[in-house]
């Protein structure tokens, strides 16, 4: 009965291993490259801005401008972008194809 029992638990960490290795090769596989995060940035961009004029400078310039103010720091099953553009600031997760902004700091000072 013990034995049974044992294989029984090593066969649930075998299954367990194996899930968490397919986990971690599909979230590298899906890793959002920096050209991604630039291209979803110019896009959330646009889509905020109710400015024809502003939406046509950033579909023009966009992509430049972020690539030149933009870090990444790469960490195989997702990746960290962080855009500093003057005074304004946003650092997103990327991970799963995905991005989840955990810092906008914008500064609107200009605007006003």
């Amino acid at each position: 009965m013990q034995e049974t029992d044992r294989k029984e638990k090593r066969t649930i960490w075998f299954v367990a291993l194996i899930l968490f290795t397919l986990l971690l090769i599909i979230l590298a596989i899906t890793n959002p490259s920096k050209g991604d995060y630039i291209s979803w940035l110019k896009e959330e961009a646009i889509s905020r801005s109710d400015n024809s004029l502003e939406q046509g400078m950033i579909e023009v310039l966009g992509a430049a401008v972020i690539d030149a103010s933009t870090e990444t720091s790469n960490f195989i099953v997702f990746s960290v972008f962080e855009t500093n553009l003057g005074n304004n600031t946003i650092i997103a997760i990327g991970v799963a194809n995905n991005f989840i902004p955990i810092k906008v700091r914008i500064d609107n000072a200009l605007s006003e």
